[in-house]
């Protein structure tokens, strides 16, 4: 079959169709945005000036495509090049999407719309990624391909080479991936200790997944365990409690513990939802409201590391690979909006949902939306 570099594609949510140059103002003002390129070889690409060199010579390429989200709105584009019949390879690249759909649903049926087009004509694709670009290079070893060495890209700037064969793309959508097996869910409560917390999200997970909701001993009224006295206890407990590849679904404190495995035992961990979480990142200059004081008056007899101890993984962050998805309320004073903004920003594959007007107890209140938006991001 003869490859078509300009297709309309269709997708979950998101379709592409070829760029056009009346798509230069609409694509612009999602690339102005200059942390997307903060870690892309051409870093200044949100100014007018570079950006208009970038998307005049999109559109010479002969394959450039308008990303559109399921509602019509512009969000980003992508590009096929360097088409070789005889050797069977394309390449995909010169992507971007707005920050708001890292690591979501969108950018993985983007991905996935793109190879099962390519594949239907060439037996591999290559993905050419800057040396210093360590957030697409994690994205693309998620996706399945495979470091190959370098290559000299269209401008002759070296680059690290990624491949993907037909076989390989194939076998991973059959399920022969871990990564791909039915969700395995641990639910992690807050400071209050209770997995019941997590009750009402869990009875509207899909039937199927397996979903533990988890205690903590000594947090809020539960029964204090003489084995447990941190964060580090917790997140050691959490671990080995674990399969491969579960899924860690955390509120508040458990986001804290969440991350705590995801940096300790990332072969552990297949997805991560934070919802109303510091993420165990400091959150007091960011307009965080201070809980403890009301804490201690509620649950007295909770075991004191929960309130005294600090713990700070914001030097770690950004090495964690897992797709993250971070839900936050609109109106929550303990962890902010402003604290799953900078989450967002440091961790390097995550996905950010704000609600109207949900408060820190979102995940209790809201089970519908917040049950939807975990499962589009697990299955």
């Amino acid at each position: 079959m003869v490859f078509d570099p300009q297709p309309v594609l269709h997708g979950r949510g998101v379709w592409v169709r070829p760029l056009l140059e009346s798509d230069r103002d609409a694509l612009y003002a999602v690339a102005r945005d200059p942390l997307i390129w903060e870690q892309h070889p051409v870093w200044n690409r949100y100014l007018p000036e570079v950006f208009g060199g970038f998307f005049t010579d999109a559109l010479r390429s002969g394959g450039a495509l308008a990303v559109i989200a399921g509602d019509g709105e512009m969000i980003g584009s992508s590009r096929f090049g360097g088409y070789d019949p005889q050797s069977s390879e394309v390449e995909i690249g010169w992507t971007f999407l707005a920050r708001g759909l890292w690591g979501g649903a969108t950018n993985r049926e983007l991905k996935r719309i793109m190879l099962e087009h390519a594949f239907e004509s060439v037996d591999r694709v290559v993905f050419l990624v800057g040396p210093d670009n360590h957030r697409s290079q994690r994205a693309l070893e998620r996706l399945g391909a495979r470091r190959a060495g370098t290559r000299l890209d269209s401008s002759g700037q070296p680059r690290v080479l990624f491949e993907l064969t037909r076989d390989q793309h194939r076998s991973q959508r059959s399920g022969d991936s871990p990564r791909s097996q039915t969700p395995r869910v641990a639910l992690l409560p807050g400071a209050g200790g209770a997995g019941a917390f997590w009750q009402p999200v869990a009875d509207r997970l899909p039937a199927g997944w397996t979903r533990t909701l988890v205690s903590w001993p000594g947090a809020g009224d539960q029964p204090h365990n003489p084995d447990v006295h941190s964060y580090e206890d917790l997140v050691e407990r959490t671990a080995a409690a674990l399969v491969d590849c579960s899924d860690l679904v955390a509120q508040s404190m458990g986001g804290v513990v969440a991350i705590g495995v995801a940096l300790a035992h990332p072969d552990k961990i297949r997805r991560l939802v934070l919802i109303a979480s510091s993420g165990g990142i400091a959150v007091d200059a960011l307009g965080a409201q201070d809980w403890r004081r009301k804490y201690k008056a509620e649950f007295p007899a909770a075991a004191p590391w929960v309130t005294s101890q600090q713990v700070d993984y914001a030097h770690a962050v950004a090495s964690i690979t897992a797709p993250t998805c971070l839900i936050w309320g609109e109106a929550d004073p303990i962890s902010p909006v402003s604290v799953g903004e900078r989450l967002h920003q440091l961790l390097p594959d995550s996905s950010l949902h704000v609600l109207t007007g949900g408060t820190h107890s979102l995940a209790h209140d809201r089970p519908d939306e917040v049950a939807a938006l975990i499962a589009q991001h697990l299955r």
